[in-house]
């Protein structure tokens, strides 16, 4: 039986150590203060974990805690593993936040915050 070399088992330990990470979820030219009742604007991008991802871009949720969704447009591919969203909404209160998520049956959940308060 053959035996496997010292520099392929330390490389085939290295790369199965190395932790593989959920989507990532990033906000653009969003404010993070605004005055109570204005319309906030924002660009949501996500970079998918899997280039053949399972999870359509529609299962995202997006959660408003605080403030209102007042419009928002559909997923535009932007690359092969990068989708974004325009999106605007009203702050209601002294502070909001806008709650991206998406769930990987591989990775568990990916979220993204943008934490807003009031002026």
């Amino acid at each position: 039986m053959k035996r496997m070399s010292p520099f392929v088992l330390t490389a085939v330990l290295l790369v199965s150590a190395v932790p593989a990470f959920p989507c990532e979820i990033h906000f653009a030219q969003a404010k993070t203060t605004a005055a109570v009742g204005r319309e906030i604007q924002a660009v949501v991008t996500v970079v998918l974990e899997h280039r053949n991802c399972r999870v359509p871009m529609e299962q995202t949720m997006i959660e408003g805690k605080g403030l209102t969704v007042v419009k928002q447009s559909s997923w535009q591919r932007v690359k092969a593993d990068t989708y974004s969203l325009e999106i605007t909404f009203i702050l209601n209160g002294p502070k909001g936040e806008l709650r991206v998520s998406r769930e990987c049956d591989k990775k568990g959940v990916s979220e993204g915050v943008l934490k807003v308060s009031a002026q």
